[in-house]
């Protein structure tokens, strides 16, 4: 079923039918933390590794991080979302990652690229984490790929830390701001078919599902509560 489709439902017992419309909710992607300020860029080759901190504004899941990329010849680059340390540098927890194919690498002087996970990382608002990028390319043989940056402090929520160890230790930049923008989709409320016009709601305590738990909501509020009476339903 569709959202706004109608179900009618025909009871045994002769009384009148029941109608159903479909109102599944589902929560749009937003754009939530950016800095878009870009005076040239750092290397992510080889051992070397560029990462951003920055602070979600809301709960929910990272769906995608979208970037500028300076590149000639580049490799695959990937993308992780870690958790940060007790000193705000990436901590090596890597909570989401994608990585696009260099045949999908777009060559040229600040080209945006899109990482989608495929398994979004689950973020608290107000909590630090970090963007870290690496490509397994090698610097001066005729490759290049480079993270678009802001020279000054452009988003204060965050900063640039580079690695030249893949990782294992972070030096932060200061005043300085990787190009970035974060797409967050905010937890969905639950999806259920609410009826038109009567007490009787068919609801679904499992968000992304209008099919599972069925149940009689007899004060309409869409919550499941036994200790009311409601009682589940085929």
């Amino acid at each position: 079923p569709m959202d706004g489709d109608l179900i009618v439902i025909t009871p045994t017992d002769g009384s009148s039918d029941l109608i159903l419309e479909i109102n599944r909710t589902d929560e749009p992607a937003q754009e939530d933390q950016t800095q878009t300020v870009n005076d040239g860029n750092r290397p992510v080759q080889g051992d070397n590794v560029v990462a951003q901190t920055f602070v979600p504004s809301l709960d929910g899941f990272l769906a995608r991080v979208d970037i500028s990329i300076t590149s000639v010849d580049a490799d695959d680059v990937t993308m992780e979302i870690q958790t940060v340390d007790g000193t705000g540098l990436p901590s090596g927890n890597v909570l989401a990652s994608a990585t696009i194919a260099a045949a999908d690498i777009t060559g040229g002087i600040s080209e945006p690229h899109s990482f989608g996970f495929p398994e979004p990382a689950n973020l608290i608002a107000g909590f630090t984490y970090a963007k870290v990028l690496r490509s397994p390319g090698t610097i001066g043989v005729g490759e290049e790929l480079g993270w678009d940056a802001a020279d000054s402090d452009q988003y204060l929520q965050g900063s640039t830390v580079v690695s030249n160890d893949l990782g294992l230790d972070w030096v932060p930049v200061p005043a300085a701001d990787q190009v970035f923008t974060t797409i967050m989709v905010p937890p969905a409320d639950p999806r259920g078919e609410v009826l038109v016009g009567d007490a009787l709601v068919f609801g679904n305590t499992v968000p992304g599902s209008i099919h599972g738990f069925k149940f009689i909501d007899l004060d309409g509020d869409g919550d499941y509560d036994p200790n009311n009476g409601e009682t589940p339903q085929a």
